[in-house]
């Protein structure tokens, strides 16, 4: 196809400490940009040679293309009222928490992961809800629970209860 990007070969691909090193940043940020959506060249799965690789190249461009584009997060911490912040970092709360409670599941052995999901889900949960309560208590008003990580929460609590 011309004009298409070709394809980085797969001795040009790096695990994932390996790409963090090449990238400037931590291994926990590179894991934090895979859960936002960040390019993964193969998906890893467990046991020995099983580990993610990825293509520089698109990782960077992914985290240029992130970096020249704020996100609504950010536009709002930096310069909208007191409440509108607090507002957005309820937000905000709720999508990390969410994210943080999946790669705690995800890391977690297989033969746990069931005593750990409901856990986890409660944690999260109790989190979200706590933050909010305070976050409220100065903001005055807040917007609606982010359904979508409400929705992965509940997921897990459901995985501990199967």
């Amino acid at each position: 196809m011309p004009g298409a990007a070709a394809k980085p070969s797969i001795a040009d691909l790096l695990p994932l400490e390996a790409a963090a090193a090449a990238l400037g940043i931590g291994v926990s940020t590179l894991s934090l940009y895979v859960t936002q959506d960040a390019p993964v060249a193969v998906r890893g799965r467990r046991g020995r040679g099983g580990a993610a690789l990825f293509d520089i190249d698109a990782v960077r461009a992914w985290i240029d293309q992130r970096k020249n584009a704020a996100p609504r997060s950010q536009v709002a911490l930096t310069g909208g009222t007191r409440t509108e912040t607090l507002q957005q970092l309820a937000i905000d709360v709720e999508r990390i928490v969410d994210a943080v409670a999946w790669r705690r599941y995800r890391a977690t052995p297989r033969d746990e992961q069931r005593r750990a999901a409901e856990t986890l889900a409660a944690a999260g949960f109790e989190t979200v809800l706590l933050l909010r309560e305070r976050i409220e208590a100065d903001a005055g008003e807040l917007t609606p629970l982010n359904v979508g990580a409400v929705a992965r929460l509940q997921q897990l609590r459901k995985i501990g209860r199967f």
